[in-house]
């Protein structure tokens, strides 16, 4: 008898056992394939990507650029920290001529300052505008006109450094910039590179490159303590990075 419910006990023990493995291996849930890497894209240039049209929408890509960040917040502080330096402390008013003109304004194109060379330089761009009025004559001027002519089969880098009150919010300082640039971005030519030995007539002048584009956008805010009030500049940098390819 005392053998016979050894024996019940021990078919017992490995039925248990064997319900949960069986538990234990319904549980488990299968290896999920890896997803495909995607690129990453900065809020600044997605909400910048969104305000722009249609036609400026199809020549660009939004993506971030951690050198573009960092050259705007270098350039920003050490211009600031420099400005400090004059009179002892950001506490003073030292800025104050400058916050004032850009509140007066409400957007002030700062590619002609040191900030604007400072980021320019940071990120090896060619030129610091993103387009000119002339975008197949390169000798009307100086302003990145070269960035945007069709003839022109050279991988490109521009920026664009404005300025708004620092009271404006990110989202709406984006939307202003983007509303400068727009008109300039839908113009960008899509291929180009003509090579003037290809044809004999006007009518065989043919593109030997593709151009592509991408669009990144950064924003940084300082602000000092002006007759008790906090007031300050937001500055956004934008850069557009022009990229040639062979047509097959």
């Amino acid at each position: 008898m005392k053998l016979k419910k050894i024996a019940s006990l021990a078919l017992a023990g490995v039925m248990a056992v064997s319900m949960l493995a069986g538990c234990a291996t319904a549980n488990v849930e299968p290896e999920q394939p890896e997803k495909p890497e995607t690129p990453a894209t900065s809020a600044a240039a997605d909400a910048l990507y969104s305000e722009l049209t249609g036609s400026a929408k199809e020549k660009v890509t939004a993506v971030a650029d951690a050198d573009l960040d960092s050259a705007l917040d270098n350039a920003v502080a050490k211009y600031w920290n420099y400005g400090s330096m004059l009179t002892g402390g950001p506490r003073d008013e030292v800025f104050q001529d400058e916050i004032e003109r850009v509140n007066y304004q409400g957007v002030v194109d700062y590619r002609e300052t040191r900030i604007g060379a400072a980021v320019k330089d940071a990120v090896k761009a060619n030129y610091l505008s993103i387009a000119s009025e002339h975008h197949n004559y390169p000798w009307n001027g100086i302003d990145g006109s070269l960035f945007s002519c069709k003839t022109d089969a050279n991988n490109r880098k521009a920026v664009e450094i404005w300025a708004v009150p620092a009271s404006v919010s990110d989202a709406m300082a984006l939307e202003i910039v983007a509303e400068k640039i727009d008109r300039f971005v839908s113009k960008l030519p899509v291929e180009g590179g003509y090579n003037q030995d290809d044809y004999t007539t006007e009518s065989d002048n043919k593109p030997n490159y593709d151009f592509s584009y991408t669009i990144s956008a950064s924003i940084e805010t300082k602000t000092v303590n002006i007759a008790g009030l906090e007031q300050g500049i937001k500055y956004v940098a934008v850069m557009m990075t022009k990229t040639v390819a062979e047509k097959g």
